[in-house]
């Protein structure tokens, strides 16, 4: 993720972001795409979307779907939301 400043002088900065997924059946879910980027402009409300996870998994249906989302570790300062269903929203008003 990234947040990005077009002021004088221009300044961004650049996140990585780790996501380790638990599975227990032969077929470990896997996120489309694969990889994310999210830009994250300054001054846009508390709550404004990020980022949707999508997951698909090629267990049968009764070993799949519904995933459910969590953030572990990483948002100490609680900059980011993450619900149940993989909306990432910002949870500060980014400056």
């Amino acid at each position: 993720m990234a947040g990005y400043s077009f002021g004088t002088p221009a300044m961004s900065s650049t996140v990585p972001v780790n996501i380790d997924i638990s599975d227990v059946n032969d077929n470990p879910p896997t996120f489309t795409p694969a990889n994310h980027t999210a830009v994250i402009q300054e001054n846009k409300p508390l709550g404004t979307s990020v980022l949707q996870l999508s997951v698909i998994d090629k267990d049968a249906s009764h070993n799949g779907p519904p995933f459910h989302f969590r953030i572990l570790s990483g948002n100490e300062g609680a900059w980011f939301k993450l619900d149940r269903e993989g909306l990432l929203t910002s949870n500060q008003v980014f400056r």
